[in-house]
């Protein structure tokens, strides 16, 4: 029990201490400023995280992407029924300095224990000189529940490369922890690799990624390996992705697969 104990925490102290060293090690740049066309992330969405999926369960640091205003709707389907569909709209805004985020989700059943609704709320600030970004996003089920708060940070450390880190529901203490890098290969290929850990289970995920992207597509592609324990290391059958097109300057459309049997359709109007 003391030998997994110490695997485990040598494990987390690890993917903290990777970034913290890298950090230190970083030049400038100004990567995690810049607009994206596309809402669609990469790997977990530690290192390059969607902008408007970072209100909900990715790096909320990812909001900082807006420098505009957006409406964002979406479906999604979690089984081969109706029964888990969700649907959703969020107001997404930003400057590349401050920006901010709210989202509205709506469930056909109750995923949650106290509610078939979820609000979702997001901030990001741009720290220039620091070369990073931090973020904080709240979640309440309604029509009730207690809030969940999520804290994320995307630092550049290089002119093409950014880390990332998370820390889900911090509210009840600390139990995962998640960070990544993305290394820009080229101005159109982005390489990601993204793990977590959970501090109390063992348990622990990497899932290494590819974006394409050009300015009217995007495509990502992911696939998932899964930490059972200390020494057990098990494929995770988590292959996802997803394509965004962008059909005008201010329409954008976006398909996104999680894996069977969960599908997202997305679009984003921008503004200004």
């Amino acid at each position: 029990m003391k030998l997994r104990l110490r695997n485990h925490t040598t494990f987390a102290l690890s993917l903290l201490l990777l970034g913290s060293s890298a950090c230190a090690r970083g030049s400038a740049s100004g990567g995690t400023g810049r607009e994206d066309n596309f809402m669609v992330s990469n790997g977990q969405g530690i290192s390059s995280p969607g902008f408007g999926e970072g209100i909900s369960g990715q790096n909320p640091a990812g909001l900082i992407n807006n420098q505009r205003i957006k409406i964002q709707m979406g479906a999604a389907t979690f089984d081969n029924s109706t029964q888990n569909a969700q649907g959703s709209a969020a107001l997404l805004m930003g400057n590349g300095f401050l920006a901010a985020g709210a989202e509205y989700s709506r469930y056909n059943a109750a995923p949650f224990a106290r509610g078939t609704s979820l609000i979702n709320g997001g901030l990001a600030l741009r720290m220039s000189t620091l070369n990073m970004t931090l973020g904080v996003s709240g979640h309440l089920p309604q029509p009730q529940g207690a809030a969940q708060f999520d804290l994320g940070t995307l630092i550049d450390l290089a002119p093409a490369l950014r880390f990332g880190a998370m820390v889900p529901n911090v509210t009840n203490g600390v139990h995962i922890v998640a960070s990544g890098f993305t290394y820009s290969l080229d101005p159109s290929i982005d390489l990601v690799v993204d793990a977590a850990y959970g501090l109390g289970s063992g348990d622990g995920t990497v899932k290494p990624g590819m974006s394409i992207h050009t300015d009217l597509v995007q495509a990502t592609f992911a696939y998932g390996l899964r930490m059972m324990g200390v020494n057990d290391v098990l494929l995770y059958p988590k292959l996802t992705g997803a394509l965004g097109l962008k059909l005008t300057d201010n329409i954008l459309v976006e398909y996104t697969y999680r894996g069977l049997p969960e599908h997202r359709l997305g679009l984003t109007l921008r503004f200004n």
